[in-house]
């Protein structure tokens, strides 16, 4: 938890706003809908990844999956990262993260997530850039997200 800036209510709410009145989602595996999630692919043990398409999209997404007490690469940002956690919690060094939580990391921030929770970690991530992470495992995880 963090104290808020002064205006940050203000600011949000206006950004809410200029975007205008939200849309109906389409229905999961509507014909028009307009993502698709690929199908899971193994992405180191107990680790799971699914790539999201989202027509028109300027950032990559996907969907990854990492079982109980199971450990990320620890890696930095090339540009901003935001994470959304759907299901179970994680902790690196900015904190504790349930479900619900919204993360953002930039170029600046490094980290290694672990999951501190009994069930799978569910989370949909949005990567602007590739990560960055030394040797052949970062090789690999760039690789895995192309």
């Amino acid at each position: 938890e963090a104290d808020m800036t002064a205006g940050a209510l203000d600011r949000a709410l206006a950004r809410i706003a200029a975007v205008g009145a939200p849309t109906a989602a389409p229905e999961p595996g509507a014909a028009d809908a307009a993502y698709t999630r690929g199908r899971w692919r193994w992405a180191g043990p107990g680790a799971r990844i699914a790539p999201v398409t989202v027509a028109g999209a300027a950032v990559k997404l996907f969907m990854l999956r990492l079982s109980p007490g199971r450990a990320m690469l620890h890696h930095g940002h090339s540009g901003r990262e935001w994470t959304v956690i759907l299901q179970g919690s994680y902790r690196d060094e900015g904190g504790h993260f349930p479900a619900g939580s919204f993360i953002e990391e930039d170029g600046d921030d490094a980290h290694r997530p672990v999951v501190d929770s009994d069930v799978d970690c569910l989370c949909l991530v949005a990567m602007e850039g590739p990560i960055r992470a030394p040797g052949l495992a970062g090789a690999a995880a760039r690789w895995l997200l192309r």
